[in-house]
């Protein structure tokens, strides 16, 4: 209910926030920044604190595989963070 609501009231902010958004401008920059790092924020705590974690937190006989897949899951998950932040860099040379 509440979302059915307040859905036509954001399209309607939205789109008087369109006709004066102007992409430039020091605010709309700064807005866009706070809510990106909000977004992100939010996926790095999903990520880390609720799928992660709990995934590691086993012990060695909840795991079929043992402290092999142990190891090769954080060999997995050190890969993956390095090629999003090789990914990061270069995609940062793109908008130059």
């Amino acid at each position: 209910v509440t979302f059915s609501l307040m859905m036509p009231i954001g399209v309607a902010i939205g789109i008087g926030v369109a006709s004066t958004y102007d992409a430039g401008s020091t605010v709309s920059k700064a807005v866009q920044g706070v809510l990106n790092s909000i977004s992100g924020g939010l996926l790095l705590y999903i990520a880390l604190v609720q799928m992660i974690a709990e995934d590691f937190t086993k012990t060695d006989g909840d795991i079929a595989g043992g402290w092999i897949i142990r190891i090769l899951s954080y060999l997995a998950l050190a890969l993956g963070a390095v090629i999003m932040a090789v990914i990061a860099i270069f995609e940062g040379d793109s908008h130059n």
